[in-house]
């Protein structure tokens, strides 16, 4: 996965290939705020948002990612082949 200033996250493959069915677009991906408390899950509406930094989890089977917004997020999916039709963006959202 390699995380570009355009808001996707491109899966290159091991021959150094793109593989475009399973690159994602941030702006495409629903965010959710809280999960522990139920709300709608929209994608980012922020201009010109992208990763800065990405850490995948194989102990629960995602992405940390880190925004440039200063936002942290969980990249999770259904399964862990991340099809985009099924990724969703986590938050916890901290009241200072």
């Amino acid at each position: 996965m390699v995380a570009t200033k355009t808001s996707h996250v491109i899966r290159h493959k091991w021959d150094g290939t793109v593989n475009r069915d399973y690159s994602l677009d941030l702006r495409r991906i629903p965010f959710s705020v809280d999960q522990q408390i139920s709300t709608v899950a929209i994608p980012l509406t922020e201009n010109n948002v992208f990763v800065t930094d990405i850490e995948y989890s194989p102990l629960v089977g995602g992405f940390a990612i880190v925004l440039n917004s200063g936002k942290a997020a969980f990249l999770t999916a259904q399964s862990l082949k991340f099809d985009p039709n099924v990724c969703q963006l986590l938050s916890k959202y901290v009241n200072k």
